[in-house]
């Protein structure tokens, strides 16, 4: 599908596309008044890419579902010249739900050697009310899979162990027993991790795809010199902690970039950390969420940027925006939906599960 500059200029906009990550998966959930919900559940896969979706997904089928499987042929043309890929293919599940049902499973990503394995993130979700004016939406996905190893954020080539590497070389030995090593190893890690895998618009790794050098500068940095304030106290001197930050940023940085550049080489690799994007359309305003909203003063904010001449040219309207999404999205989201605070999008990294369970959550309000 073509899309055209200003329809990469809103989603750019909003941070809901990006480069470097591979995106299979789209989830649109749309909660009625009475509780009840619609699940659909889409499947992509580009035709150079070595699996098929059955070797990837356990594909949600059976009672319940209405499904739809189409493949495609699928071409590129590289000086002048067409080259055919294979075949793309899509695969869609839709259901309807009654308030308080369950679904179990519709995301499970299998495991990367041996499709006969169990499952490696398995999801649930529900609805229900949880007052005469409240309707909750909840979504949850789990790691089953192993969890040694951990790649939090090449996940094939920046292992912790590089990191700590990096980390080590700064300090004075003295600094460095055993015990403040596993420490720093282990507050280090997971801050890293919570803040790389934050579902909302200032994550590291969203400010990482936005400008590498603020990224580092706004998100890595602070967040070593409270780790290093944690663990060292003040046997570290205020001195001490900018040189291993300003160091250690520096270094890290060029990690990253050594593995992106490995990445981009190797984009067909499997391996079963996927990219998920999750959009929930709630029958009233969403009060409680830790998921993505918008409202006038999003729009306000595009085209603040488009007029500084940041994206494609003319101004946007809040029209512009929802069929935008809704062409994103492949459902229909009207301007009124979007820009009442009624829809909630998240985007998730399955990798974040191996830490702790990821949970997708929102709340409206409603007239009883």
């Amino acid at each position: 599908m073509k899309h055209s500059l200003l329809w990469l200029g809103l989603m750019a906009l909003l941070g809901l596309v990006s480069g470097c990550k591979r995106e299979d998966c789209k989830v649109v959930v749309e909660v009625h008044k009475d509780g009840s919900y619609r699940r659909i559940t889409k499947f992509d896969r580009n035709g150079d890419k070595p699996y098929t979706l059955e070797n990837r997904y356990v594909l949600p089928k059976g009672a319940g579902w209405k499904v739809s499987h189409n493949s495609v042929p699928a071409y590129t043309t590289v000086h002048g010249k067409r080259k055919f890929d294979g075949f793309s293919e899509s695969y869609g599940a839709e259901r309807n739900c009654k308030e308080g049902e369950t679904i179990n499973g519709d995301i499970s990503i299998r495991a990367p050697k041996d499709k006969a394995l169990p499952p490696v993130v398995v999801n649930s979700v529900t609805v229900q009310r949880l007052s005469p004016t409240q309707i909750e939406y909840r979504e949850t996905l789990e790691w089953q899979g192993p969890r040694t190893d951990i790649d939090f954020v090449s996940k094939q080539s920046l292992k912790d162990a590089e990191l700590f590497g990096i980390l080590k070389r700064k300090f004075p030995a003295n600094l460095l027993t055993p015990e403040r090593t596993q420490k720093l190893q282990n507050i280090l890690l997971h801050s890293l991790w919570r803040s790389w895998f934050s579902r909302k618009r200032d994550s590291f790794w969203w400010k990482l795809e936005r400008n590498e050098e603020e990224a580092f500068r706004t998100s890595y940095a602070p967040l070593l010199t409270s780790v290093l304030e944690t663990v060292f106290g003040s046997d570290l001197s205020a001195v001490q902690r900018s040189a291993i930050v300003r160091a250690s940023s520096l270094e890290f940085r060029t990690l990253w970039i050594a593995c992106r550049k490995e990445k981009d080489e190797e984009p067909t690799r499997y391996d079963p950390a996927q990219h998920i994007t999750f959009a929930v359309t709630m029958p009233g305003r969403v009060v409680e969420t830790d998921g993505q909203t918008f409202n006038m003063r999003t729009l306000k904010s595009m085209q603040k940027e488009f007029k500084q001449g940041k994206k494609p040219g003319r101004n946007v309207t809040n029209k512009d925006v929802a069929n935008a999404m809704s062409e994103w999205l492949g459902v229909k989201i009207t301007a009124d939906e979007l820009f009442s605070e009624r829809v909630v999008i998240w985007q998730v990294d399955t990798t974040a599960a191996m830490l702790e369970p990821i949970e997708l959550r929102a709340v409206c309000e409603v007239k009883p």
